[in-house]
């Protein structure tokens, strides 16, 4: 090859290498030097929380018996929905029976003192006196006779307990034998028989222990009386005594008149049955709530709820400074496509752990009543979201401008007249999607959109390219 040539060539390649390096310089300073950007401008922003539920039943007011007495008939078990007015359960009436036993000795007893006051100003008769005395005596000898009855009886049913166990044994193992061919069904109904027998004898040992409990209660109550009538005419000469013998006797006039009419409030409000107070969804039903079981007035039995359907948002308890009553709320749920609205109606005041998503958080249960409940059953696990605030004249900028500093502080890039870099702090108030309401920055600034630092910095000419706000 000739000297000629081979400087032609160098210098090709020279000029080739010069061209390749001049553009790769050209093109770096182009694409450090040009950036996109977006103004700061006004638009409107919410804010909204997050969370999810179940659909629930709205608030319920609690049942509590109105009568003391043993349940008879329940015509209602969970979830029934009932209307206002309609029959619950029944009261076996053998309670209102012994109110109105009550209430007439009651009456007796109003009449002895009446009596009695009347002989206050008595003069001692003797015969009268050596009446009340034989009548006191006559109750301690009745009292006596009626206690050792009681004591009898009460052994009388401590055998017939044990009888009564002993026959339960024996049918029950007579069940046995009968279900393995060993025992007829005939003895086994003589053996059923002869429990129930038990059962009877018991319950009629235990209603005559009662009946002579009750009969004690009226002969010591007599003889309290025939005491009173006794020493009043004991007290007769003794002036002083007079009136406060007088005043106990309207006492004890007054108390019995006030058991009276105590006792007759009570059979007068006494119901046979119960009815619901309102139209409703039958929840939480106690258990000692059955037939047979005897119940105080005022014992809690159930629930009666609300038929319309709310939702319980568990919201984490970071988010709650936000949530307010009435703020509007979006709820979504799965095979529905659409969104349904409701309104934050409620807020419980104590937060509660809950396993969400795998993670377990503090949580704020927030009720919420949604306005159209299309679809809505209980149970059914919802997302919420919840604005907890709008703003219409918000000033924003894209979520991609911002940068955060290694102190916290929130920063951004504008392009000044002249087109140069600035580097401006700001605050973020709320976020919306892909925007942030911000403090900071004038309407109108030229915001850099996705800033890279490792190619820009403060006070670098750029060319710039406005973004599309679409985008």
């Amino acid at each position: 090859m000739s000297k000629k040539k081979i400087i032609i060539i160098s210098a090709v390649l020279l000029f080739i290498i010069i061209f390749i390096f001049v553009k790769l310089i050209s093109g770096k300073k182009m694409d450090i030097n040009s950036v996109s950007i977006e103004k700061a401008h006004t638009q409107s922003i919410t804010t909204e929380v997050s969370a999810t539920g179940t659909v629930a039943l709205a608030d319920s007011n609690r049942f509590y018996s109105s009568s003391s007495a043993t349940i008879k008939e329940i015509y209602i078990k969970e979830g029934d929905a009932v209307k206002k007015g309609q029959t619950l359960f029944t009261y076996n009436e053998k309670a209102l029976d012994d109110l109105k036993n009550q209430l007439a000795a009651a009456k007796l007893d109003i009449k002895s003192n009446e009596v009695a006051l009347k002989s206050v100003n008595i003069e001692i008769d003797e015969s009268l006196l050596k009446e009340y005395s034989a009548n006191i005596n006559q109750c301690d000898t009745n009292i006596e006779a009626i206690n050792y009855k009681i004591e009898q009886l009460d052994i009388q049913i401590k055998q017939g307990e044990y009888d009564l166990n002993k026959a339960k044994e024996d049918y029950d193992n007579d069940k046995l034998l009968c279900n393995s061919g060993g025992l007829s069904l005939d003895e086994l109904k003589n053996s059923e028989n002869a429990y129930n027998q038990k059962i009877n004898d018991l319950e009629l040992l235990k209603s005559q222990k009662k009946s002579e409990s009750l009969s004690l209660n009226t002969e010591k109550a007599n003889k309290e009386v025939e005491q009173a009538k006794y020493n009043q005419l004991i007290n007769q000469n003794n002036t002083s005594e007079i009136k406060n013998k007088r005043e106990a006797q309207n006492i004890a006039l007054q108390q019995s008149k006030l058991k009276a009419e105590q006792l007759q409030a009570e059979i007068n409000k006494f119901k046979t049955e119960e009815t619901a107070p309102c139209d409703g969804i039958i929840i939480n039903l106690q258990e000692d709530f059955m037939s047979g079981s005897a119940v105080s007035e005022g014992t809690y039995l159930f629930e009666i709820a609300d038929e319309n359907t709310i939702v319980n948002l568990d919201v984490p308890e970071y988010d709650m400074q936000n949530i307010a009553l009435n703020q509007p709320v979006t709820i979504t749920y799965d095979g529905f496509e659409g969104e349904l609205k409701g309104t934050v109606t409620k807020i419980y005041p104590t937060a509660e752990k809950k396993t969400i998503n795998n993670s377990e958080k503090n949580v704020v249960t927030v009720q919420v009543t949604v306005t159209d409940k299309a679809n809505l059953n209980l149970g059914f696990n919802v997302d919420g979201k919840i604005v907890t605030s709008t703003n219409e004249n918000a000033v924003v900028i894209p979520v991609s401008s911002y940068l955060t500093d290694n102190t916290g502080k929130d920063y951004v890039y504008v392009v000044n007249t002249g087109n140069v870099l600035e580097k401006k702090y700001i605050t973020i108030k709320n976020f919306d999607n892909m925007y942030i309401e911000i403090e900071g920055l004038n309407i109108g600034e030229n915001v850099v959109n996705t800033p890279d630092e490792t190619i820009i910095s403060e006070g670098m000419t750029v060319s710039i390219t406005e973004a599309n706000s679409n985008d």
